[in-house]
């Protein structure tokens, strides 16, 4: 057998309750302003957080860093200012913008659609969740049996079984 067939029968014979979970799972509320997003993930040195739609009892998906930067290139993008900008000009202008739950129009749950929610369950195997990492997401939430995220798999996690 090869070593790529033991690995794909490992992670055919294990299942997503072998990873350990999170110890401290953080949530975003959908209703949460941009800067409260995103001092949530800063503070808790976090790169993304799955965002709650409460009124629907759902998820939208995960609010990552990066989407700071497309919120930046969306400031950017609709201040009008001149080509010689500097950062702190962008800064004055999102100030103000970030602070409001719809900014522009921009709101967590906006970009949060942007990266997948494709959850599993604890009877799933790790090939599911491998099979989710390869195509291109990069967390994959865990559901407990109250349909809420228990815990998050990254693609550092699936390599400690």
């Amino acid at each position: 057998m090869s070593f790529k067939e033991k690995c794909v029968q490992l992670l055919q014979n294990s299942t997503v309750d072998a990873i350990p979970l999170v110890p401290e799972l953080i949530e975003i509320n959908s209703k949460s302003t941009l800067q409260q997003a995103f001092q949530t993930l800063l503070n808790n040195n976090i790169l993304s957080a799955p965002v709650y739609l409460e009124e629907e009892g759902e998820y939208t998906g995960f609010l990552d860093l990066r989407d700071l930067i497309s919120f930046v290139v969306f400031v950017y993008d609709n201040a009008n200012l001149e080509n010689d900008i500097q950062l702190a000009h962008i800064v004055s202008n999102g100030k103000n913008l970030i602070k409001s739950p719809t900014a522009g129009g921009v709101t967590v749950s906006y970009l949060s659609r942007r990266n997948k929610f494709t959850p599993v369950h604890g009877d799933d195997s790790l090939l599911r969740v491998a099979e989710i990492l390869a195509s291109g997401t990069h967390r994959v939430p865990v559901m407990g049996p109250n349909g809420r995220v228990i815990s998050i798999i990254s693609q550092s996690n699936i390599n400690s079984v």
